[in-house]
């Protein structure tokens, strides 16, 4: 086609010829921008009337999301013919965004020149057949809203990953795609409204959007109070050991710290502390984010968080975690006598090694697989300290010590059995039963909750001096020193021919409480000596 111009307009031709009458008069096209159809979640149908009014004429749309048209896409151009009346024309829209107003505009021009009609819009179906997000954080409207926010938004099964769009004006931007169900958009300026929404993408459907409503929240109006400042472990670090510690900088006259800790972001407050590091329990190849709040004491304790950051433990064999919430906690008093000691099992932790005793620093006790241990009936009004290491074939973590104080014992103790016939001084324990001597010659046990004693061994002579350990029970007789079973039995001479005359024995009972047990003579081997 050959196109010439000339004071009259454009003539179109098929050929290279043309022929120009001076003085015809060539009539821009008559057009009408109609109502949309066949709209759905991506797709739509835009029509119009055009005229051409005699002259060959070709016919487009323009079409976009400005009310303006500014930035708008043109369909393909159509040519009309050169009829004289108008003709009803359209376009297929495709790949369009769900739950979305768009606007269009019919266009012509012939030899005459460019004609357009009016500027009419349609709205896409909302997608129900791919969900739209639901938006979780901040909430819709919220006000005081921390400058560190991050918003979050529910998972859409098979999305195709989320485009976020967030700003200061409404409809917001699109700023991001990700594959996570958060963003974090950096530090806002205090007292401004920010708009968001987020839309799924449909993989099955040319990863078509759907929607949420647009949100809005407010920021805070002042940074009234300085947030800490994060310091280990770095921002995105990775391959870090699970026994790794958050610190952060000091806030002065802060009553206080939030930590905010987990596998999500934005994380959970964890815990409030007046230190400036914490030793969260973690687990091999995860991924954590962390943050602090400092808490203003003149402004019922109003937080001000610092920027939310993120690290990843490595997935290798490490240590064990660090044991945690050890119970009774630190500083407890009137602790009873009979307490069960207890902690948090520590990830990867294989065994735990109790360090326990009235002396600080405690020593070694006993070692368990389980997370509770009890040390035994404690002395009243008396300060113990311990502390839990976990264990596995890597290596080994402590907690730290911790103390706790016993209640005072009471003058009159509750009665475990009675109707005894002269029973000794010599008594021994182990984690269930009492042990002791009789002066009529028995050896015997009762359960620590009391009820019918059990008789071990009878003997004529008269036992002194008790002792037991894991399986056997050890005792003097006046003339032998002899080992039973704890369930009774039959005795073995240790060691014989001892004269009741003759200095007594010392015995050592090693068990939860390190006691001492003094063996003294009979009542009627001390007779004969006064005689």
């Amino acid at each position: 086609m050959t196109v010439a111009t000339t004071s009259f307009g454009e003539t179109y031709s098929a050929n290279t010829s043309f022929t120009v009458t001076v003085g015809s008069s060539t009539v821009l096209p008559t057009t009408t921008t109609s109502s949309a159809n066949s709209i759905t979640s991506n797709t739509a149908t835009i029509t119009g009337v055009v005229n051409p009014n005699g002259s060959d004429t070709y016919f487009w749309f323009q079409y976009g999301t400005s009310s303006s048209l500014s930035g708008s896409v043109a369909t393909s151009q159509q040519d009309l013919g050169a009829g004289t009346t108008g003709s009803t024309i359209s376009a297929n829209l495709s790949s369009l965004t769900s739950n979305t107003t768009y606007y269009y505009q019919v266009w012509a021009r012939n030899g005459a020149g460019t004609a357009h009609g009016g500027i009419l819009s349609f709205t896409t179906a909302n997608g129900s057949a791919f969900p739209a997000p639901s938006l979780t954080s901040p909430a819709a409207g919220a006000t005081g809203v921390d400058v560190n926010t991050s918003l979050t938004w529910g998972s859409v099964p098979n999305s195709a990953g989320y485009f976020v769009y967030f700003g200061s004006v409404n409809p917001p931007p699109v700023v991001l795609l990700t594959g996570i169900t958060s963003y974090t958009p950096g530090t806002l300026s205090h007292g401004t409204t920010y708009y968001w929404t987020v839309s799924s993408r449909d993989p099955s459907n040319n990863n078509a959007e759907s929607k949420a409503p647009v949100r809005s929240f407010t920021t805070t109006s002042a940074a009234s109070f300085p947030a800490p400042t994060l310091i280990s472990p770095p921002n995105g670090a990775t391959g870090l050991n699970i026994n790794t510690s958050l610190s952060w900088s000091a806030v002065n006259g802060s009553a206080g710290y939030t930590v905010y800790f987990g596998t999500v972001n934005p994380p959970p407050a964890l815990v409030v502390t007046a230190a400036t590091s914490y030793s969260p329990a973690m687990s091999p190849g995860n991924t954590y984010y962390w943050t602090v709040g400092s808490r203003d004491p003149n402004n019922g304790n109003a937080e001000s968080k610092a920027p939310v950051q993120s690290f990843a433990t490595s997935s290798g064999a490490q240590p064990p975690g660090t044991p945690t919430n050890l119970s009774p906690a630190d500083g407890s008093t009137n602790v009873s006598a009979n307490v069960t000691l207890s902690w948090s099992a520590a990830a990867g932790a294989t065994s735990y090694q109790i360090y326990f005793g009235p002396t600080y620093p405690p020593t070694a006790l006993t070692t368990v697989t389980g997370t509770t241990y009890s040390p035994g009936p404690l002395g009243g009004d008396v300060t113990y300290y311990w502390r839990i290491v976990a264990v596995n074939t890597v290596g080994s973590t402590s907690s730290s010590t911790v103390s706790f104080t016993t209640a005072t014992a009471s003058s009159g103790g509750s009665v475990l059995v009675s109707g005894l016939t002269n029973p000794g001084n010599s008594l021994a324990l182990d984690s269930d039963s009492v042990y002791w001597t009789e002066f009529n010659g028995l050896i015997r046990k009762v359960s620590k909750s009391g009820g019918t004693p059990q008789t071990l061994y009878s003997t004529p002579y008269n036992p002194s001096g008790i002792a037991v350990d894991a399986t056997t029970v050890y005792f003097g007789d006046e003339v032998s020193l002899r080992a039973i079973p704890k369930a009774g039995g039959t005795s073995t001479v240790l060691t014989a021919e001892i004269r009741a005359e003759s200095q007594p024995m010392p015995i050592t009972f090693i068990g939860p409480s390190t006691r001492r047990v003094r063996s003294g003579k009979s009542r009627r081997a001390e007779a004969r000596r006064l005689r």
